[in-house]
């Protein structure tokens, strides 16, 4: 029985893929999409050291954070995350700074619809903020499910023993994210508590 719903943010709630791009294409030299997308394969965090800089100056999360803010959450996906809300406990598991999270959904006034946030404050690897969750609020792996758009963050699930929906409107196409095997890939946020329904 799934008891709850872990989101990652960028990609899944807000469209932010093409001001990553550009901004990452700043920072580092010579960095191609194809490249870009190679990051999220993996712990871009991590993965990202390997890259040849060229502006030492740049603050990509500052520069994220910025954009961020003049950036909404479809009403949509608010009024989904609301029904969600009734039935599961909910989640966010992001690369995303936690303090800038938390004030980024308490002005979408979401913030409340979440049990917890793990951001990079927390923790960097994925995998391991999986497992404090689970620990944390005394959840077994198969009672969690989570969505994302990379193939990297779903890899990083299945490492905890998590399943995951993937989103094919995000960061990686649908061709790349089925090398992770995820439960289903959805292509509209409406698709969601359908596919959730029929995980046994």
């Amino acid at each position: 029985m799934i008891k709850a719903i872990a989101f990652d943010f960028g990609g899944v709630f807000v469209d932010t893929y093409e001001y990553h791009y550009q901004t990452y294409a700043q920072k580092y030299k010579n960095l191609s999409r194809e490249k870009h997308r190679w990051l999220f394969e993996a712990n871009v965090l991590e993965r990202r050291n390997e890259l040849p800089i060229n502006d030492e100056n740049l603050d990509v999360s500052m520069e994220m954070q910025k954009y961020l803010m003049q950036q909404h959450i479809d009403s949509k996906i608010i009024d989904m995350l609301k029904k969600l809300k009734t039935r599961y406990l909910l989640f966010i598991v992001t690369a995303r700074r936690d303090n800038f999270l938390k004030e980024f959904l308490l002005r979408e006034g979401v913030f409340d619809l979440f049990t917890a946030l793990f951001g990079s404050d927390t923790q960097i690897k994925k995998n391991i903020k999986f497992n404090m969750l689970l620990e944390n609020y005394c959840l077994k792996a198969n009672e969690i499910i989570f969505v994302t758009d990379t193939l990297g963050d779903i890899l990083e699930a299945h490492k905890a023993g998590i399943r995951t929906i993937a989103v094919d409107f995000g960061f990686h196409e649908r061709a790349r994210l089925e090398k992770g095997k995820p439960i289903a890939i959805i292509s509209g946020f409406d698709e969601l508590e359908s596919v959730i329904l029929k995980i046994k």
